[in-house]
């Protein structure tokens, strides 16, 4: 049992769980108002809190709550351990399966069209010969083509015919009509059966077969116009002239759309060339008129696009997309140039009709116009989010979510062989680091509904803003209408998340602000500071909405990239695993203080931010006014992008950039860093307009990705070789095209069932070892920590003096006042010493026996006494003890020094000494020290209303010293 369970290794291991279950104490007593007033009982949630330290040792489990069904019935008898653990068993056994489907339930025109000819390879074939015939093969139709392939308008019409989109076309009569003869009363719903017109066997030959040749045949005059519609008196004009005002209603906007195009042609022509005389612009593709380069380059201005490009054209080369003038810079002193010289002329943010509605129009921080309104956001968001007070105060949540993926991963076998997909656990680490940050909120697990939903919302978010489908109507004005229904789902979506904001979280902040809870300067999180903005005018409701857009993602993105290049890069990672173990020693899990000490780490996360850099083009930069630019002219509104990828993988600047070598930045980079003190290399922008986050994601990344690999041996999964790291883009991020299966392995797995279950193989016990070892473990180590938990705060609320010397003096001074207590913190703390000492959990250890006839104290002890330690007394005895009924820690400090709790003096032993001593001695300790001074770190804790103490009568079971009544303490955020 030492090995899983009673080493500084596995205090090591476990401590961040600790911290983490003591830190949910606190942020659950903070949820509860009535805490701070009329008290609370602290006994059930600190129950669950120890059934989760031990548990997480026992079976990587931990229980969500205090209704959670299994922690009911183990709570409730020790019987129900046996069927657990039998469970427990049963699951290794098993392999969990994600099942993710999508199913998709809208059709389209061209998903039938593609359907029909895969379906009908000689129509299929029949096409292709017309377009290579008609237009040269090699040659990519446009749609001035499409009037000359007859054979492609038949195969569009038929496919309207035969599925038809919307079968039943839908109408209604305002006042009473008239049809057939007969009376239509007023407001009645009148359904046109479109299908059944173009589908009636009475009408169409043979109309269940899939032949486009009907429409240059027998068919060849119907076209969609109703101008071509068979003469009257036939059955088909009866039936579909009813649908004429329909019809012309699409007509009508056709004939617009086109006018407006033949106008636009003329009006950009006669632009096109009074700007020629004007302006020296940069190179570029010969745009046409109203496209520009659109239809050459595509909506696809990916960064290795824009790269071959630049090499055509130049370092800063001009695109004309539409109307819009994109300008795309590629080498470090141009971008220098826009970054840092001409910053403010350059400040400004170009946006489009997605970004306007999601951001509503530039009152978010990111993409507002650069002047008086972008420098207030960005003042108003810097003091919550972007300080390394906000690290220093948050970085124990990021070790603990770190430390959770940990804890997830190994409670997966299959992790260990077949591998596992880790980017959805990832996900959740995210959400839960930037929230603890926005709303001081967590969430449980990827099952949690909340998380479901705003996953939801946020991915639909980014998928309509990263989205390429939409640059027409951006890049040319007239065609916006076209984008009606794109722009209502991006309205639909943004409404959605700002009521998701409101009701979770923006409300509920509004009303703990009404609450003395509020005082406690530790609860204020990033809205707070938003809303006192609001408060005082500085911002509307609707800028806070707007601000609630923090980069989860990018940095998500960035540990994806980092764990494909370890696993990818063997060499790299044991190197790396080899510097965290000499530095910190094995087993010692990084934190953030830690990350300064280990340079092949911090040049492990230059290299992934360098060769796979998220935002490969940094976000669009915008001149107001006309400016100059490398010699040329860049007329106002223009749209800069830099190409910052290339600028750290140009191999004229780098060498061998297409590597992935760490060692670099260790070497001949050793200078560079990523705050942008060389241009080549940008990840996070630099200036004014540059990444603030900053400061968040670097620590993010290196205690996560410091994690896994100290945890874990990150593999391939079985039969490769390598991860696949082909990539995908969006409009402003590189993602990585496949969530890849990573297998992991590492003896940091084994949990203490796994090392029974060991032993079990190789013979040296069995089930039933198995079961009263763990109910041991069980009732020893939970209740009794338990107890020593309860009596050392009720010492401190009864002794105020105490507590507030311990507060201020010792907590306070030590640590500071916002740095939570931490595991190696808890040696330094004498009142633990008092706790165990006064009100010893154990005060009568745990009988010896003696096998043999033996002499104690000159008296003969007959073979199979019963031999009790009375280490109460011991502790407690006036004759070996100065006043021993007080509690006062400072003893320990003063004429007792030297005693410690291991067992060097024998009148002090609340964990016995020797061979059958308690070896939970290591866990006790580290718990009951972390939860305690947490808990008054936190709040000044009180009797309540109408008491001046607590009662502290005691309750002895055969062998334990309990609190008779479990008192209602007050908890009052520390002001």
């Amino acid at each position: 049992m030492t090995v899983p369970f009673f080493t500084n290794r596995v205090v090591q291991q476990y401590r961040y769980g600790w911290e983490s279950e003591a830190a949910m104490v606190v942020q659950d007593v903070k949820k509860h108002p009535e805490a701070a007033t009329s008290g609370m009982v602290l006994r059930r949630r600190l129950q669950l809190m120890m059934y989760n330290n031990i548990y997480r040792i026992l079976f990587n489990r931990r229980f969500e709550s205090e209704e959670d069904p299994l922690f009911m019935k183990l709570k409730g008898s020790r019987v129900q351990l046996r069927l657990f653990y039998l469970v427990i068993k049963a699951l290794f056994k098993r392999v969990f399966e994600n099942l993710q489907g999508t199913i998709d339930t809208t059709l389209s025109s061209i998903e039938w069209g593609i359907a029909e000819l895969v379906n009908h390879p000689e129509s299929q074939k029949k096409l292709r010969e017309e377009l290579d015939t008609v237009l040269g093969r090699g040659v990519q139709i446009t749609e001035p083509d499409i009037q000359k392939l007859p054979y492609l308008q038949a195969v569009i019409k038929e496919t309207l015919r035969l599925r038809m989109t919307i079968p039943l076309l839908s109408h209604m009569n305002l006042k009473d009509a008239k049809l057939s003869g007969f009376d239509i009363p007023a407001e009645s719903k009148i359904l046109v059966n479109a299908w059944w017109l173009a589908n009636n066997p009475a009408i169409w030959k043979k109309p269940e077969e899939f032949r486009p040749e009907r429409f240059l045949e027998e068919e060849s005059k119907v076209e969609f116009r109703t101008s071509s519609l068979p003469p009257p008196g036939q059955s088909k004009l009866d039936t579909l002239e009813k649908c004429e005002q329909f019809s012309l209603h699409i007509l009508k906007h056709s004939t617009i759309t086109l006018l407006g195009l033949f106008v636009a042609v003329i009006v950009a022509m006669a632009i096109s060339k009074l700007r020629g005389k004007k302006f020296k612009l940069p190179l570029g593709p010969i745009p046409v008129p109203v496209f520009g380069n659109w239809l050459q380059v595509g909506d696809d201005l990916n960064h290795r696009n824009l790269t071959d490009l630049a090499k055509k054209f130049g370092d800063c080369f001009l695109l004309r997309m539409g109307q819009r003038n994109l300008v795309v810079v590629s080498s470090p002193e141009l971008a220098k140039d826009v970054l840092h010289t001409q910053a403010v002329e350059f400040g400004s943010r170009t946006r489009n009709v997605v970004v306007d509605i999601f951001n509503g129009k530039g009152q978010d921080m990111v993409f507002c116009v650069y002047g008086a309104h972008w420098r207030n956001m960005r003042r108003i968001m810097t003091v919550p989010f972007f300080t390394n007070r906000v690290v220093q105060k948050y970085r124990y949540g990021w070790e603990s979510e770190a430390a959770a993926v940990v804890e997830d991963v190994k409670k997966h076998p299959e992790a260990a062989t077949s591998g596992m997909v880790l980017r959805r656990r990832l996900q959740l680490m995210m959400y839960n680091n930037i929230y603890r940050i926005l709303f001081d909120w967590r969430f449980e697990s990827e099952e949690d509904p909340l998380f479901v939903k705003l996953k939801g919302s946020n991915g639909d978010r980014s998928r309509l803003a990263q989205s390429f489908d939409y640059n027409y109507g951006d890049f040319i004005p007239i065609l916006r209408p076209f984008l009606r229904g794109y722009l209502k789902m991006c309205k639909e979506v943004k409404e959605k998340r700002i009521q998701l904001f409101k009701n979770y979280f923006i409300d509920e902040r509004k009303k703990l602000s009404s609450t003395q809870a509020t005082t406690n300067e530790g609860l204020k999180c990033a809205i707070d500071h938003i809303l006192e903005a609001q408060q005082k005018g500085e911002i509307n409701e609707n800028n806070i909405y707007h601000l609630l857009v923090v980069a989860k993602n990018s940095t998500l993105l960035s540990i994806e990239w980092g764990i494909a290049e370890l696993v990818n890069h063997p060499e790299s990672q044991k190197k790396l695993r080899e510097e965290l173990d000499t530095v910190l020693g094995r087993g010692v899990q990084i934190t953030e203080p830690d990350i300064q000490k280990l340079p092949y780490l911090q040049a492990v996360i230059k290299e992934t931010l360098r060769l796979r850099m998220t935002i490969p083009l940094l976000l669009p930069h915008m001149n107001l006014k006309d400016a100059k630019l490398s010699g040329f002219d860049i007329p106002a509104e223009s749209k800069i992008v830099v190409n910052a990828w290339w600028l750290a993988n140009n191999p004229t600047m780098w060498k061998k950039p297409e590597e992935f070598r760490p060692e670099r930045f260790l070497e001949e980079e050793s200078k560079v860093e990523a705050n942008g003190n060389d241009f080549r290399y940008l990840p996070f922008g630099v200036g004014r307009r540059s990444c603030p986050g900053i400061i968040l994601a670097l620590p993010i990344l290196c205690i996560t990705i410091g994690r896994l690999v100290q945890n874990f041996e990150l593999l391939p999964p079985p039969g490769q070789s390598k991860l696949d790291t082909l990539e995908k883009c969006g409009q402003f991020s590189l993602h990585i095209l496949k969530h890849s299966t990573i297998a992991t392995t590492n003896e940091g797995l084994k949990r203490v069932v796994d090392h029974l279950l060991d032993e079990q193989q190789k013979g040296k016990i069995n089930d039933d070892n198995i079961y009263y070892i763990l109910d041991n473990i069980n009732a020893a180590a939970i209740d009794t920590t338990l107890w020593s938990i309860e009596w050392g705060i009720v010492e401190l609320v009864n002794h105020p003096e105490i507590q507030k010397k311990l507060s201020e003096e010792e907590l306070d001074a030590v640590f500071g006042r916002e740095v939570q207590i931490t595991e190696p913190d808890v040696q330094k703390l004498p009142y633990l010493q008092a706790t165990l000492r006064l009100h010893m959990p154990t005060p009568l250890h745990v009988p010896h026996m003696n096998l043999l006839d033996v002499k104690l104290g000159g008296f003969d002890i007959l073979a199979e006494s019963k031999i009790l330690v009375n280490a109460g007394w011991l502790a407690n005895n006036p004759a070996l003890w100065k006043k021993p009924k007080e509690f006062r820690p400072k003893r320990f400090l003063e004429e007792e020094s030297n005693v410690e709790v291991n067992g060097n003096d024998f009148r002090y032993l609340p964990f016995g000494v020797g061979r059958r001593s308690c070896p939970g001695i290591i866990l006790a300790l580290s718990i009951v020290g972390i939860t305690i001074g947490r808990l008054v770190q936190n709040f000044e804790l009180l009797p309540p209303p109408g008491r001046s103490k607590l009662d502290t009568s005691e309750k002895c079971g055969q062998f334990t010293l309990q609190i008779l009544k479990h008192s209602t303490i007050v908890m009052k955020p520390r002001a």
